[in-house]
């Protein structure tokens, strides 16, 4: 099969842009399972210790997805355009 370097291009950003989506999410509750400062929050001093999560565990957990894909395109896209260059190249 013969595929352009701008269509393998196109299907690699959107394959990082779906990844990011699904494993943000993710990423968010894992973050706040690790950090002290929410084990803490919002809890009575009787409910801290207990190992049931909270429901704000699972509140907001698309925000800051804006700034990762925007990361997704300040790194991906230059690395894969170097990348299939590359691959073209040789």
């Amino acid at each position: 099969l013969d595929h352009s370097m701008f269509g393998d291009g196109v299907c690699a950003f959107a394959a990082s842009g779906l990844s990011t989506c699904l494993l943000h999410p993710i990423d968010t509750i894992k973050t706040r399972l690790q950090s002290p400062a929410y084990a803490t929050a919002d809890k009575p001093r009787s409910e801290s210790t207990s190992a049931a999560p909270s429901e704000s565990l699972f509140e907001h957990l698309y925000a800051g997805l804006a700034s990762s894909m925007m990361k997704e395109v300040r790194s991906v896209c230059p690395n894969s355009s170097c990348f299939l260059w590359l691959r073209v190249s040789l």
